[in-house]
């Protein structure tokens, strides 16, 4: 094939084994190199011609040479050989086609020494205008003395607008003012200036450069120039708006996530807040300009952060799930804490992303509702108690009731005022019975829905228990008990309420007296620990203990039998029970069958 070749270009065999050329394709595939070359090159037959370094860039040259007009084309090289050293080499190139194949003749000569300088020059003019590279000279004073052809076409004017006129005029048109007086001092001040410029090629695509000032001394550096050059940055711009575009998406996502969201980043053990959602940040009042990218150990008085550092340091895997109290501006708040981890291999570090959503009201609401359903349950039990007892309850006295109006209707018409006054005492007796079971339900169903309010005072207890003691004395004496009452000496005052604290040593002393058949009932107190012990022993039937905790919820008794000895719903223990737990106060009962009960009841002074 290249025998053909050399055959298609007229070229004799002499004058191939003389002079030093190589045959490449428009895309730089070399045919054909010269034997004297090959050592010098260090490229044969097959390699690309990009392989060849030199100065200014063969391959570039090519290219551009093969996308222009021009029949013929020569310039100076400056190649390294494998020792090092540095030769000036002349490159004249030349196109001619065969068949329908374009190639390339690249004929190599060492330069003359004596016209390197002009050659260079000439050459350097060359590789600029088909190297495509931007250039403008401009003298001392800004005014432009060269520009390259693709100059022109970046600031979209012909030579004559650019020669010779000032590159602040010029440029003029690309940038604004302030960016022309910082360049009008970069000139002044003989310094570094840049700034970067657009404009639309003919398809309608938009082209991005970066401008540069370079000041260049010349004679000792005495005197400058300058050198402005462009460089193509469309692709690194396009790039750019892509991810900012991406970043500016990523970021209206996690700002509009409702959640709380932290990104915090690991990086040799140490942990750094890397990001953080605006409501993140406006919850917690981090500022994103000035505490973000700072280690979470300068954070250790903000709750949020300790509390994500303590789980960071007991995290067993790459995740977490759970719920976290954390102390906010609000108070305690109950958050669903999520965490996940990424590995960044690249850096060598890992992302934690943590995930905080405020459950607290919703936990209040559940806990509510479980709140509620326990109390719904319990009052239908009370419901169904208070109606199995009220069938025999109600219904005995107001038998009752009706025995006695027949007994006053016979006195009224025997004119038996005697029987008559005794039956209107029994009949009083009766209905005040009904009365205070009526006031007992009220007063359980008050404390079942927690309806109760304090009116607190400071009582003398001592005049609390007295009345208590004067007004169950009769009941006790008509049994025939020997009622007692024996209370320390010390004058103590109680903070609580006072009809309440009646109310409850009522129902235990009453209770107490309805129990006892004989023996004693006794009301004591003492102050002890800063407290006040109160007592109410007595000597009755008692109860095994397993029974106590049975008879403090509400309608029972200690007969659960129908046909029981003593009448009444079994409300009074409950009503004692549950209003000295509200009064702040404490209950506890012991007791032994055959032999009697202990109530003690102490209240904080």
């Amino acid at each position: 094939m290249v025998n053909d070749l050399l055959s298609g270009m007229n070229i004799s065999d002499d004058f191939s084994m003389t002079m030093q050329f190589i045959i490449v394709n428009h895309s730089g595939e070399i045919f054909f190199i010269s034997d004297n070359l090959r050592p010098l090159f260090g490229i044969t037959e097959g390699n690309n011609i990009s392989l060849f370094e030199c100065d200014p860039n063969l391959d570039l040259v090519l290219r551009n040479f093969s996308n222009s007009g021009f029949p013929s084309f020569q310039l100076d090289l400056n190649h390294k050989c494998i020792d090092n050293k540095e030769i000036l080499l002349t490159v004249n190139i030349q196109r001619f086609t065969i068949g329908l194949k374009d190639l390339f003749l690249i004929v190599v000569s060492h330069g003359n020494e004596n016209n390197w300088i002009h050659d260079k020059i000439n050459n350097f003019y060359n590789a600029l205008e088909y190297g495509y590279i931007p250039v403008i000279i401009a003298d001392n004073s800004g005014l432009i003395t060269y520009s390259t052809a693709s100059f022109e076409k970046i600031l979209e004017t012909d030579l004559d607008s650019i020669y010779n006129n000032s590159i602040v005029s010029v440029l003029s048109i690309q940038v604004n003012d302030d960016i022309l007086l910082l360049l009008k001092n970069a000139l002044e001040q003989a310094s570094f200036w840049k700034t970067t410029i657009c404009n639309i090629e003919e398809g309608g695509g938009i082209k991005y450069w970066d401008i540069e000032l370079n000041p260049v001394k010349i004679e000792g550096g005495k005197s400058h120039n300058f050198i402005i050059t462009a460089h193509d940055i469309t692709d690194y711009v396009k790039k750019n708006k892509v991810i900012k575009k991406s970043e500016d998406r990523l970021k209206l996502f996690i700002n509009n996530i409702s959640d709380l969201l932290l990104v915090v980043r690991q990086n040799d053990g140490v942990l750094y807040l890397e990001n953080a959602n605006d409501n993140f940040c406006s919850f917690f009042n981090l500022d994103k300009e000035q505490d973000l990218q700072k280690s979470i150990s300068e954070f250790s008085n903000m709750p949020v952060i300790s509390s994500i550092k303590k789980i960071f340091s007991g995290m067993s895997n790459n995740s977490y799930v759970g719920v976290e109290p954390i102390k906010t501006s609000k108070g305690l708040r109950q958050y669903y804490t999520k965490i996940t981890t990424i590995d960044d291999l690249i850096e060598d570090e890992k992302l934690f992303i943590v995930n905080l959503n405020d459950i607290t009201d919703q936990i209040e609401y559940e806990e509510g509702l479980k709140r509620a359903y326990e109390k719904e349950m319990h009052l239908n039990k009370l419901k169904s108690a208070l109606i199995e007892n009220l069938s025999h309850e109600i219904r005995t006295p107001f038998n009752a009731i009706m025995g006695y109006s027949d007994i006053i209707d016979e006195c009224i018409h025997t004119n038996d005022f005697e029987t008559l006054s005794e039956v209107s005492f029994s009949l009083k007796d009766v209905l005040n019975r009904i009365l205070n079971l009526f006031t007992n339900i009220v007063e359980v169903a008050q404390l079942e829905t927690d309806e109760v309010k304090l009116d607190k005072a400071k009582l003398n207890y001592h005049e609390a228990l007295k009345a208590v003691y004067n007004k169950k004395l009769k009941e006790a004496s008509a049994k025939n008990l020997d009622f007692k009452l024996d209370l320390d000496s010390k004058n103590e005052l109680l903070n609580t309420d006072w009809v309440k604290f009646d109310k409850a040593i009522t129902c235990i002393v009453d209770n107490a007296i309805k129990y006892t058949y004989k023996g004693f009932v006794e009301i004591s107190s003492e102050v002890k620990e800063g407290c006040v012990i109160i007592c109410i022993t007595d000597s009755g039937r008692g109860m095994d203990q397993d029974e106590i905790t049975r008879l403090l919820l509400p309608f029972e008794q200690g007969e659960i039998v129908y046909n029981r000895d003593y009448e009444g719903l079994g409300l009074g223990l409950t009503i004692a029970y549950r209003v000295i737990q509200i009064l702040g106060g404490k209950l506890v009962m012991q007791s032994q069958k055959g032999i009697g009960t202990i109530v003690t009841i102490s209240f904080p002074l």
